[in-house]
């Protein structure tokens, strides 16, 4: 998804396309994968609300790190 993510052209369905991609992934790369879809240039509120519920799937601090990410402590 690193590759992906370097796209600056990417649509809203797109980056939920990631999202919903990462789930398998271990928490850890999971999570990698969920704050650089925060940072992208194209993550609106819907994206932004996807990740966010995606992270509460995750154990330990994951899910923390994740809302820090996306200002929402």
């Amino acid at each position: 998804f690193t590759a992906v993510l370097g796209v600056q052209q990417l649509t809203e369905r797109d980056l939920l396309g990631i999202v919903t991609g990462a789930a398998p992934m271990s928490d850890h790369y999971e999570s990698e994968t969920l704050r650089r879809v925060l940072r992208h240039p194209s993550a609106a509120a819907g994206v932004r609300t996807a990740v966010l519920d995606a992270a509460q799937r995750m154990s330990s601090h994951y899910p923390d790190e994740i809302r820090r990410a996306a200002g929402r402590d």
